[in-house]
């Protein structure tokens, strides 16, 4: 017998992806070894930062080696309307984000009583959310030029890079 809740669990696991939360779709991409040996070399860090001018290839570089390394990886296209925390907790904790555990928990809710202190919040959010990633995944950032200049993002983005536990990643293209 399925309860009402493991119900509305499958089900939730069945809708699609929105596109900020999915890795691009890549074809026809060749596998660039160099770049892939340096990003292994890379990931001994915490943090993996890829920059270069619009179409250089970093989203292309990323998604190709996510895939070619097999890893386990929480993706997140960054907009101006994420400068507002609200909005990027909301979508960052509806991410299909890979979990360890069977059982899927929910991330902390971000409500407005939590702007009073932004850096309490988003410690205790993303300290759950890399609890929750299996050792070796990552949580890419995608067109972080989007909000790098917004302060209250850039609150948020520092505890994030504080949470980052041995054995994962946050890459920031």
């Amino acid at each position: 017998m399925t309860h009402g809740s493991e119900k509305a669990s499958a089900s939730a696991d069945r809708r699609p992806a929105l596109a900020k939360l999915g890795r691009p779709k890549l074809h026809r991409v060749a596998p660039r070894e160099r770049l892939f040996e340096r990003l292994d070399d890379l990931r001994q860090r915490p943090i993996v930062w890829i920059s270069g001018p619009p179409g250089a290839g970093k989203t292309t570089l990323t998604a190709s080696y996510v895939a070619s390394r097999r890893i386990a990886a929480t993706w997140y296209q960054l907009d101006r309307a994420d400068a507002d925390p609200g909005t990027f907790f909301y979508y960052l904790a509806r991410s299909r984000a890979p979990s360890r555990s069977r059982t899927r928990t929910e991330l902390p809710p971000f409500t407005p009583e939590y702007m009073a202190d932004l850096g309490a919040f988003s410690r205790r959010f993303f300290r759950e959310l890399f609890a929750r990633l299996p050792a070796a995944s990552c949580l890419v950032l995608d067109n972080f030029q989007e909000v790098e200049s917004a302060r209250t993002f850039q609150a948020v983005f520092s505890e994030a890079l504080d949470a980052v536990p041995e054995g994962r990643n946050v890459f920031v293209l």
